[in-house]
């Protein structure tokens, strides 16, 4: 990936576009690496380890060039910092809002709340800069563990999964391994996060996996075979 960023780069500086460009490197998800003991992958557990992704914005002049910013940013926030750096309107159906104004040091008025979901368990979750909230799995577990988790295959899951609520204090515990879901002195903030995730004009749609069988051609089975989206 860094190298063909730099080709990118390179043919930009060769054309002479590179100091006028406005580039977005980013991902669409994280990787867990056992960081849980339970799993090699992405799309279930809704731990920062799977969602927490890269975002370097180079502005054209190189505007804000080294800044790093500290306030929470979301992918939604991706589409309207470009229009907002080519100065066109934000559409009104955007949910999210340009990153402009922190990333020139103003401060966010109103800290962002991310919000996101996984359609393999059901499961949603609410995070802040230092608080994740995430809901238990609306899918039976053992059927996320046929479909998903492969018990008896290679790498197996290593120990009991919690597909139950789970709430981290992020600023104390960033590697999200203590769940104060029961803490005594919690409740009323869980109570506020519980809200927030069970606003629906805030919680993602969640649709159930499409299972109608599609019909792929051999090249086409190869190709997502080398992503790793097949096994044999």
């Amino acid at each position: 990936v860094d190298a063909g960023i730099g080709t990118v780069l390179e043919v930009l500086r060769d054309a002479g576009l590179y100091d006028d460009a406005l580039i977005v490197v980013t991902s669409d998800h994280g990787e867990s690496f056992l960081d849980h003991k339970v799993w090699i992958g992405h799309g279930l557990f809704l731990t920062d380890d799977e969602i927490r992704i890269p975002l370097v914005i180079k502005l054209p002049k190189n505007r804000g060039a080294g800044t790093r910013v500290v306030e929470l940013t979301r992918l939604v926030d991706v589409a309207p910092t470009i229009l907002d750096t080519v100065g066109v309107d934000l559409p009104t159906s955007f949910a999210g809002a340009s990153l402009l104004p922190i990333m020139g040091g103003a401060g966010d008025p109103e800290p962002r709340v991310a919000y996101g979901s996984s359609s393999n368990t059901g499961g949603h979750y609410v995070r802040t800069l230092e608080r994740k909230y995430i809901t238990a799995w609306g899918r039976p577990q053992e059927v996320v563990e046929e479909r998903h988790l492969h018990p008896t295959g290679d790498p197996p899951f290593l120990h009991f999964i919690d597909s139950g609520e789970r709430f981290f204090d992020l600023d104390l515990d960033p590697d999200e391994l203590i769940n104060l879901k029961d803490a005594a002195d919690r409740q009323d903030e869980l109570d506020d996060f519980r809200r927030r995730a069970t606003d629906a004009s805030l919680v993602p749609v969640d649709t159930p996996p499409d299972d109608t069988p599609l019909a792929l051609d051999l090249e086409e089975i190869e190709r997502l075979r080398a992503l790793g989206y097949l096994q044999e």
